[in-house]
């Protein structure tokens, strides 16, 4: 389900559509082919967007309409925390937390944002560009999968999913992803007709609604689990660049100035869950849910333009943030 309510808290399930590649990243590396690659979950060793940059990037942008202590209630506050206003009224201030140590005056923010994991990951083949994703992706989500629908996908095979797919796929026997050559794979159930999207939420239902990315994709396939993440970081995208001197226009001899970067390519989907706490629980009586509601949504319309992540001024970041149709206290 995309929303979970109960009398403690709200969870909301959201979608990440990349406008541009996304850098996410860990830092320079000494010993590695990629100077500075992207954060990858330790288990998976897949590429994710930490709930701490997302959270971050969120406060900041919020901060720019809903502060009631202007810029400074984003970041860590100045003077120690100082610079929070802390007001009652302040949805920064408690959808995020404030520490004002002076003042010995603090609260834990009441909006929990998760890590952003990889749904769909576009990949170029001979038919054109696919998006492959595999039943673990999608169950993590919170797919359902259809009756009858108990197929594992064999490794070194594929199966084309959803009325997505078109006629470049229909009658594709194999599959070339890069250096993996993949063979279709006949399923028990006719998944060319059946609605993958509307499945992950809501039971079938509202399934346009529920998945407001559906039309942005492009032909989908299902992969088995163990090549998704071979394939995903094999085909990340990796640019090299080189820093410029300021003061004659060419490019530095220096050591460290010529360095390569990866992303998360244009086109990839994510998805992360925003919890929000009710603030009766903690006796806020002058913040409400759609306050804070409110003030998150709007720090993430922000994202669209100026983007999350680094290198923003070099063309990455910008991304699109897609939210379940959910009712907080009666407001859509």
């Amino acid at each position: 389900m995309p929303e979970t309510e109960s009398g403690v808290f709200v969870q909301v399930r959201h979608w990440i559509w990349a406008i541009d590649p996304i850098h996410v990243g860990m830092g320079r590396q000494q010993i590695s082919r990629i100077d500075m690659p992207v954060t990858r979950e330790q288990g998976t060793q897949l590429p994710v967007i930490p709930g701490s940059s997302l959270t971050g990037v969120c406060r900041a942008y919020s901060a720019m309409k809903h502060a009631k202590g202007g810029l400074a209630c984003a970041g860590k506050g100045n003077q120690d925390g100082e610079g929070h206003c802390g007001k009652s009224d302040c949805p920064v201030c408690h959808a995020f937390g404030f520490s004002r140590e002076k003042s010995t005056q603090s609260r834990q923010g009441l909006v929990q944002i998760t890590t952003a994991h990889l749904l769909f990951f576009p990949i170029a083949s001979q038919h054109g560009p696919v998006w492959i994703t595999c039943n673990r992706s999608l169950k993590e989500a919170g797919w359902v999968p259809p009756e009858g629908f108990n197929t594992i996908v064999e490794p070194g095979h594929f199966v084309a999913i959803n009325g997505t797919t078109g006629p470049r796929l229909g009658q594709v026997n194999t599959l070339a992803l890069g250096w993996l050559n993949l063979q279709r794979q006949v399923c028990t159930v006719n998944v060319t007709a059946w609605n993958m999207f509307g499945s992950m939420a809501d039971g079938g239902a509202k399934s346009d609604a529920s998945m407001p990315f559906m039309n942005m994709l492009g032909p989908v396939v299902l992969v088995d689990d163990a090549h998704f993440g071979t394939l995903v970081n094999d085909n990340m995208e990796v640019r090299t660049l080189v820093s410029i001197k300021p003061d004659t226009g060419a490019a530095d001899a220096e050591s460290g100035a010529l360095f390569t970067y990866e992303a998360i390519p244009r086109g990839a989907l994510l998805w992360f869950d925003v919890i929000f706490t009710r603030p009766k629980v903690y006796g806020l009586t002058e913040m409400t849910l759609p306050m804070l509601h409110k003030a998150v949504e709007s720090g993430f319309s922000l994202m669209e333009y100026l983007g999350v992540g680094g290198m923003n001024t070099r063309g990455l970041g910008r991304i699109q943030v897609l939210s379940a149709p959910c009712v907080i206290e009666g407001e859509v």
